[in-house]
């Protein structure tokens, strides 16, 4: 008997009977994982909270924060820094944002004008309008070049 060759997708494979019992076993295995997870008393705030950290973490990272991964996780028992303030404020404003959107208040440039206020609360940037659509051009270079030789032009406020 010659396999199923499916060609619904743009590559073609094969259907065989190795592939039938990977799925199989995979099946299998995601219907376990399910039970347990249906049946464990698993607070899924301590893992979205440190989801949320960690992907504050990096994003903060772009703006030249300088705490390790490990101490991320002690923020809140260390003496505040505008770094850990940084990783701070982007969590909050995701919470911020997150509740928001719960609550069935419309994705505007009210919220995000709110997200900015809470982003720059404390930290760098706090004497720049925050809250506010800049009305300035800026644009990504090296230190010290002008728009001429920069990297990246976002366009005009």
């Amino acid at each position: 008997m010659e396999p199923f060759q499916a060609k619904i997708l743009p590559v073609e494979y094969k259907v065989d009977k190795e592939l039938l019992n990977l799925l199989s076993e995979a099946s299998q295995r995601y219907g376990e994982y399910k039970s347990l997870f249906d049946n464990l008393n698993f607070d899924s705030s301590f893992f979205l909270d440190s989801a949320l950290l960690n992907e504050s973490y990096k994003s903060t990272q772009i703006e030249g924060t300088q705490i390790s991964q490990d101490e991320m996780y002690y923020l809140k028992y260390l003496k505040p820094t505008d770094d850990s303030r940084e990783i701070q404020n982007l969590k909050r404003t995701i919470e911020f944002a997150y509740q928001q959107v719960i609550q069935g208040k419309k994705i505007d440039m009210y919220l995000v004008n709110q997200m900015h206020k809470i982003l720059l609360d404390s930290v760098r940037g706090n004497d720049r309008q925050p809250g506010q659509i800049r009305s300035t051009q800026n644009w990504i270079a090296p230190r010290g070049v002008g728009i001429e030789g920069a990297i990246f032009v976002p366009p005009v406020p």
